[in-house]
């Protein structure tokens, strides 16, 4: 045959048992494959949708009782300062950097003070004093510096930052904090499917293996707080081998910074940590759900430090304080997927996945034509050649150039 010829499909009976029962298996296990694992397991009659959502978040010190917002006669929980293996007023401490230690509340230690994400928790401020030296300068002359460092040993105003009267210390017992985080979730596809925290259930995710979970405690209002230690004890970090594979479960804010050849704590140089709240109301084979769960998984971003600076007028507009702060930036990441059912989504399903029902033909085909016994009979049954020649009278004599034909 020339390059001028046409191929077409050629539909034979054959009346095989044994072909026929291999095409209707094939047949029956991409069926049950297409319904029952990608439409009723994978939940394939379902549409997904990113949600939004709202969050707030803010911090407490350890308490003993009442509520500081509240109670006039509430009490914190704080460690003493002399416990604490980070504080200078601890004659044996040792941790990997010390300094002397301060209390500060939930408004000391958060700036700004915005309830949103990123959210900063200070964990060492150093302090210096600053007086105006220049702000109306005379016809003719400009300000060089508009304030100077209170400097030693008299507290005058000078140029040389060496010299300013600094305070640097550590906020007492950080780790005993409490971070409440409440949060809303909803798919933009249906708003029936929502939620807020408290009447969600969620769970934070534990490092040790994937079905940890720790259970958040819960305001009167029904939204979720953790300690600041139990969120860094869920965090994964490089092990001291320094191996890339290796890993260790939980860290603690006197673990050594991964900050770029620094020497000194996280405490001391900051961090940032990202929190995950990821949304769902479905699981394979379980179907979809109006009740949306979440899970929450917490993560230290390796080799960053955070800081801010605040000026505090203490004399406006002579003097004032600044406060260098470094400490814990939290990120929160809302995300996930939120399900619901689509006739749609499930005829779009249907048509791509029932065209595997072709493959049963082709897999039929190829062990007819080579590895079944009288493979070349059924070759030649399946694929012949022939030559049409058209006569003047516009009729036309065709050949087979391949006589099949036999018995078995």
């Amino acid at each position: 045959m020339g390059y001028c010829s046409y191929s077409t499909v050629k539909f034979i009976k054959i009346d095989d048992k044994r072909l026929a029962t291999l095409h209707y298996t094939f047949q029956i296990c991409i069926f049950l494959y297409i319904v029952v694992y990608q439409i009723i397991g994978n939940l394939g009659y379902a549409d997904s949708a990113e949600p939004i959502g709202s969050l707030r978040l803010s911090v407490q010190p350890p308490m003993k009782s009442g509520d500081p917002n509240k109670d006039p006669n509430y009490q914190f929980d704080f460690p003493k300062l002399n416990d604490l293996d980070y504080c200078a007023q601890n004659k044996n401490a040792s941790a990997t950097t010390i300094l002397p230690c301060k209390y500060f509340g939930e408004i000391g230690s958060v700036f700004p003070v915005t309830g949103t994400s990123p959210f900063f928790l200070s964990t060492r401020i150093q302090e210096s004093n600053q007086t105006l030296v220049c702000r109306n300068p005379s016809d003719g002359e400009t300000c060089r510096q508009t304030f100077a460092f209170d400097c030693k040993p008299d507290g005058k105003p000078c140029q040389d930052k060496s010299r300013a009267e600094q305070e640097k210390f550590f906020l007492a017992g950080i780790e005993d904090f409490t971070l409440m985080l409440d949060h809303a979730a909803q798919s933009p596809t249906d708003p029936s499917l929502s939620g807020d925290v408290s009447r969600m259930k969620g769970y934070l995710k534990g490092c040790n293996s994937d079905d940890q979970r720790i259970e958040p405690s819960k305001t009167p209002g029904g939204q979720d707080y953790y300690s600041i230690s139990q969120l860094l004890s869920t965090v994964k970090t490089k092990s001291d081998n320094n191996k890339e594979d290796d890993v260790k479960c939980g860290t603690t804010l006197d673990e050594l910074s991964s900050v770029y050849e620094s020497e000194d704590s996280i405490r001391y140089e900051g961090s940032v940590i990202i929190i995950t709240i990821e949304y769902s109301n479905s699981k394979p084979w379980s179907g979809i759900s109006k009740v949306i769960d979440y899970t929450y998984s917490v993560t230290l971003l390796h080799g960053a430090k955070s800081k801010v600076m605040e000026g505090i007028y203490t004399k406006y507009p002579d003097q004032r304080t600044i406060q260098n702060r470094h400490g814990i930036v939290f990120t929160v990441l809302q995300q996930g997927s939120l399900k619901s059912f689509s006739l749609i989504t499930m005829l779009t399903k249907l048509t791509t996945s029932l065209a595997l029902l072709a493959m049963a033909t082709t897999v039929v085909d190829a062990l007819m034509s080579y590895c079944l016994k009288h493979k070349e009979v059924y070759l030649k049954m399946k694929y012949s050649e022939i030559q049409v020649v058209e006569n003047n009278d516009g009729s036309i004599n065709y050949r087979a150039l391949d006589q099949g034909g036999g018995s078995l």
